[in-house]
């Protein structure tokens, strides 16, 4: 249909410029037709257009058969008045052409408002149906470890690792209410609601910026989607062993933006590649100084 309507504007416009070289044409034929009357020449040539003539120097004469003696000739205002009205049709094709052009700008620029609104609705519709879904992933799992931070080539104190964990793991069990499981040379934390997540991060925050002389590595991977894969997220994070942030993926940022509120602010951290997949790794960034 959007092509029809085109074409027929485009139509509109072929025929306009036809109309203005048959009225060019007309005019010329007309200037010789009154030079052979002038002059009393005989131009066959002019044989096939003559009823078309002398239809318009019969309007013309309508106006005004009025004549002026010029050099010994007899000058008719009807051959004026005749040119006249094919400048005037010249003209008149200009406007409308200019009405065309008015017609399918605003054809045009109907068409985009109405393809913006059907888009914006569409995007509308997707955003709901994409919150939808990311609204359905609920549990998320926070992983952390921690090392020894040497602040010179020879520490003299041994720092108890296992004394450490206890510390820490007391600490964020009084403070969230959850009991962690070990895995690999740290703890995962399990939570069960992620729109409550800034609440645990708050308690994650004060553990890494505490004054303990360690290195914490911190974790942090929504559940739900597919349990296989972020399992494996959550174990290439971990290998990558960035201290003193709190990391995740791609993902749990995207869910993480669904929430009703969010108090921490997500930057990239850098691209990365593992076992010849790219992926990115974010990390929450505290700038409120908990």
């Amino acid at each position: 249909m959007h092509k029809l309507v085109l074409n027929f504007f485009k139509g509109l416009r072929s025929f306009l410029q036809l109309s203005r070289i048959v009225i060019v044409f007309t005019i010329l034929m007309m200037l010789f037709y009154w030079i052979k009357n002038l002059a009393g020449f005989n131009y066959s040539f002019l044989d096939f257009i003559k009823p078309l003539l002398d239809s318009l120097l019969a309007l013309g004469a309508s106006i005004s058969n009025g004549y002026v003696d010029l050099f010994a000739a007899k000058f008719e205002y009807k051959y004026a008045i005749a040119n006249g009205i094919l400048l005037a049709l010249y003209a008149f094709t200009y406007l409308l052409n200019k009405v065309v052009d008015f017609f399918e700008d605003s054809y045009l620029a109907g068409r985009s408002a109405v393809k913006s609104l059907q888009e914006a609705a569409m995007n509308k519709s997707l955003k709901q149906e994409a919150e939808n879904e990311q609204k359905k992933l609920k549990r998320y799992q926070i992983y952390i470890g921690v090392s020894e931070k040497k602040k010179f080539a020879q520490q003299v104190i041994n720092i108890d690792i296992k004394e450490q964990y206890q510390i820490l793991n007391k600490f964020l069990i009084e403070k969230t209410g959850v009991n962690p499981i070990a895995y690999k040379d740290g703890f995962i934390y399990s939570y069960g609601n992620i729109e409550h997540i800034d609440n645990i991060l708050d308690e994650f925050f004060k553990a890494v910026n505490s004054k303990a002389p360690l290195n914490y590595y911190v974790c942090v991977q929504v559940i739900g989607a597919s349990p296989e894969f972020e399992k494996l997220q959550l174990e290439t994070m971990i290998g990558l062993n960035i201290a003193n942030k709190i990391i995740t993926m791609a993902d749990t940022v995207w869910r993480y933006k669904f929430n009703s509120k969010t108090k921490y602010e997500t930057v990239l951290i850098g691209d990365f590649k593992s076992a010849g997949k790219n992926f990115e790794i974010h990390e929450f960034r505290n700038n409120f100084g908990v």
